[in-house]
């Protein structure tokens, strides 16, 4: 598995073989399932990416759906482990169907658009190519979001480094299929 290495929070490039937190936890043949989303690596196409797990080990997330749902961060922001705050995470949003893959497992995000709620696992918005945004809430501008475009965080609707290594407030905004071709015809 390829990562890059703010993203994963590995602070020193380590000589010789390396391994992801699952494998370090419980050899190659540990495949843990994301609380957060349905998704894995072979089912979503090899979109669902890296995880890190929580404090005891008991749970395990993809660092991108732990980036994107506001409610959840990371313990420490440089290593991006453990992941915390689950429990903060309204239980209404364990309920939401996702209108991508019509499962009814993790959390979803919904439409950023006003009036619109459309729900939708963060590995499935990744999946279908939605528009998932990164906006500084200083007033800056928006830029759109890869799985790979952050570099550390503190939670969905937390600090990021954008690319400066200064943190600035930055505000997710991400949107259903419907609102991404609105957005996309508008340009």
């Amino acid at each position: 598995m390829c990562v890059h290495q703010a993203c994963y929070g590995i602070e020193k490039i380590p000589h010789g073989s390396w391994l992801c937190a699952p494998c370090e936890f419980g050899g190659p043949q540990f495949r843990p399932e994301c609380v957060l989303c349905p998704n894995n690596s072979s089912s979503a196409g090899g979109v669902a990416g890296a995880m890190k797990a929580t404090k005891n080990c008991r749970y395990w997330a993809h660092v991108s759906c732990a980036l994107w749902i506001p409610e959840v961060g990371f313990g420490d922001t440089t290593k991006m482990e453990p992941i915390i705050n689950l429990n903060k995470i309204p239980p209404a949003k364990w309920q939401l169907t996702c209108s991508l893959c019509k499962e009814r497992r993790g959390c979803c995000l919904q439409c950023s658009e006003k009036k619109c709620h459309l729900a939708f696992h963060v590995t499935c918005a990744f999946k279908h190519n939605l528009e998932m945004r990164q906006q500084e809430s200083g007033g800056g501008g928006a830029r759109p979001a890869t799985e790979s475009s952050y570099s550390t965080a503190g939670g969905g609707g937390g600090l990021i480094t954008l690319g400066d290594l200064s943190e600035t407030p930055v505000l997710f905004k991400a949107y259903c299929l419907r609102h991404t071709k609105k957005r996309q015809q508008l340009r």
